[in-house]
C-alpha cells in the first residue's frame, strides 16, 4: 500500500500549531500537536488548514498555556470533529494553581480554564479524551513495548509516558506516537519569586478581594516570566514503525521553504533522497536541559525506534533549557537535524534567541524560521509503501 504523508508547521507565530496527515488510497488520517497564538492574523491560517469535512483523529495537546489551545476552537469548528484528545495528566494541586492562575488572567486564558477545568464540556460528548501519567524518570528502559491501537483506548484513560500508539490506515499499521508527560517547575518558582520581588504576598492569594485589588501586578508578574508557568509539557516522539517483513521506501522528498535562506540545503537534500528519515520530536515548551539524558535514554531504548530528521525547537527559540546536546543525540552521521522554530515576529522576548540559533547553525543542524509571515509555512512531504 502507498501511503502519502505531510507534515506541517504552520505560520501561526508566537505559538504553536503543527501537523502530520496520512492518505492512502481512499483513507486517511489527520494528527495535530497543539493550536495556539499569540500573534495576530493567524485564525485563518487555522480555519484553511483542513477541509471542512475533514476530521482531526488525534489532537495532542503538549500543555495548557494560552498560546498553544486558544486557538482550539477555531479548528474545531473548522473540521468535521475531533475524535480523540491526548493531554498530559496534572496532579490535584498542580491543576488547581493553573485553574486560579489562568482564572485572574483574563479572557485571553478562556480556552485554557475550560480545557484544564472540563475537557469533556469543551470538546463534546462524542471526543475520546486520554491522559498521559508523569514520566518515571527513575526507569532506564521502556516498560511497555506493547503497541496499541489509538480506537481501543477508553475514553477517560489514563495511560503510562512512553505507550506507544498506533492506528490503522486499510488495515495497515505503520506509524508510532509516544508522547511523554515531562514535569517542571522551574518557570513556576520564577512566577513566585516574582510575586515577591513586586510585594504580592502568596498567602492571600485565594481572597477574591485581594487579587482584585492588586489584578494589574499579579499579570504584569505572569508576563514578565519567559514563557508560561504550566509544569507540565508533552514531549511526543513521532515516526515510522520498521517491521522485518515491511518494503518501506521513501518515494520522494518536498520541502516547502523559501531555499534562499539556507543555501546549503540543495546539497543536503540530493545526497540524502531515498536515505532520508521520517521522525519528528515535538516539544512544545519543554525544558529540555532537565530531560536531555532521560528521554534519550527511554527513546534509543525502545525497541521501535528509528532516527529522526526533524526535532521542533522548544520554547519559541529561547535560550533558557535550551540545551544543544538534545539535537546533537538525534543527529545520525554527518546528517543534522532539521529545527524549525515557532515565533511571532514583533515578540516581546527577543525570541528566537541568537545563542540558539548559533548553537544549532555551528554544529550543522538546519534552523527553519516558522513566524507569522504566510510564506513562513513549513511543509514536509513523504511517499513510501508498506
Amino acid at each position: 500500500m502507498k501511503i502519502k504523508m505531510q507534515r506541517t508547521f504552520y505560520p501561526v507565530g508566537q505559538g504553536g500549531f503543527y501537523s502530520e496527515s496520512f492518505k492512502a488510497e481512499n483513507n486517511n488520517f489527520n494528527v495535530v500537536y497543539d493550536c495556539g497564538s499569540l500573534s495576530r492574523g493567524v485564525d485563518k491560517v487555522i480555519s484553511n488548514s483542513f477541509d471542512k469535512n475533514e476530521d482531526i483523529d488525534i489532537l495532542f495537546i503538549s500543555h495548557f498555556d494560552s498560546d498553544h489551545v486558544n486557538k482550539i476552537n477555531i479548528l474545531k469548528n473548522s473540521v468535521g470533529k475531533i475524535k480523540t484528545v491526548i493531554m498530559p495528566l496534572l496532579s490535584e494541586e498542580d491543576k488547581n494553581f493553573l485553574l486560579f492562575v489562568y482564572k485572574w488572567l483574563g479572557s485571553e486564558y478562556k480556552n485554557s480554564l475550560d480545557i484544564l477545568n472540563n475537557p469533556k464540556e469543551f470538546f463534546g460528548s462524542k471526543t475520546k479524551i486520554i491522559w498521559v501519567r508523569e514520566v518515571v524518570e527513575s526507569r532506564d528502559e521502556e516498560s511497555n513495548q506493547e503497541i496499541r491501537d489509538v480506537a481501543e483506548i477508553e475514553d477517560g484513560a489514563e495511560i503510562k509516558s512512553g505507550e506507544n500508539i498506533n492506528f490503522s490506515l486499510g488495515r495497515q499499521k505503520f506509524w508510532i506516537y509516544k508522547p511523554y508527560n515531562y514535569k517542571n517547575k522551574i518557570r513556576c518558582k520564577d512566577l513566585l519569586k516574582k510575586f515577591r520581588e513586586n510585594n504580592i504576598s502568596i498567602k492571600y492569594l485565594k481572597d477574591i478581594d485581594y487579587i482584585s485589588n492588586h489584578i494589574k501586578d499579579i499579570r504584569k508578574c505572569y508576563k514578565e516570566v519567559e514563557g508560561n508557568i504550566n509544569q507540565n509539557s508533552l514531549v511526543l516522539y513521532s515516526n515510522l514503525i520498521e517491521y522485518k517483513d515491511s518494503t518501506t521506501y521513501i518515494d520522494y522528498i518536498y520541502m516547502r521553504k523559501d531555499l534562499k535562506f539556507y543555501p546549503f540545503w540543495h546539497d543536503y537534500f540530493y545526497f540524502l533522497k531515498n536515505r532520508f528519515d521520517l521522525g519528528c520530536i515535538y516539544t512544545g515548551d519543554v525544558h529540555l536541559k532537565t530531560i536531555v539524558d532521560d528521554f534519550k535514554n527511554k527513546i534509543k531504548g525502545c525497541k521501535y525506534y528509528l532516527p529522526v530528521n526533524t526535532i521542533q525547537v522548544p520554547h519559541h527559540g529561547s535560550k533558557n533549557g535550551f540545551d544543544i546536546d538534545f539535537f546533537n543525540d538525534f543527529s545520525e552521521g554527518w546528517r543534522r537535524i532539521i529545527s524549525p522554530i515557532s515565533f511571532g515576529l514583533s515578540n516581546p522576548y527577543g525570541h528566537p534567541s541568537g545563542m540558539v540559533i548559533k548553537q544549532l547553525t555551528l554544529e550543522h543542524h538546519l534552523p527553519v524560521y516558522v513566524t507569522n509571515d504566510k510564506r513562513d509555512l513549513f511543509t514536509q512531504v513523504f511517499e513510501f509503501e508498506v
